[in-house]
């Protein structure tokens, strides 16, 4: 019964853990995006000598808002952050443990054929 639960509230976990990163990327992802655009923009203006076209209030309004965009997104992604830190670590022991049961178990049948062949 133990080992149903545990292997449920893994199972859980490991996809928080993958929807949490995923979320982070796609977040990070579309704010880099959106102000690749906005440089894209304006070197396209400057490069084609289009400067009198380029209406620089525009651009400072939609680069304020892109600013509080990331201030948003910074309160909301950065508890995710830390959680995706703690799962990773969580995830690094469950491996650390793992594989150490793994390698005590192999090597106890190892020396217990050893002693059965002696």
């Amino acid at each position: 019964m133990v080992g149903i639960l545990y292997s449920i509230v893994r199972t859980i976990a490991t996809f928080t853990w993958n929807f949490c990163d995923i979320l982070i990327i796609l977040v990070s992802i579309g704010i880099a995006e959106r102000y690749k655009h906005l440089n894209e923009v304006v070197r396209y203006k400057i490069l084609n000598n289009l400067t009198e076209r380029i209406h620089w209030q525009k651009i400072k309004n939609k680069y304020v808002i892109m600013n509080d965009l990331i201030e948003e997104a910074d309160n909301f992604v950065s508890p995710l952050i830390l959680l995706s830190c703690f799962m990773n670590v969580y995830q690094i022991c469950v491996k650390i443990s793992e594989g150490i049961r793994y390698y005590h178990h192999n090597n106890y049948i190892f020396l217990k054929l050893l002693q059965m062949h002696d």
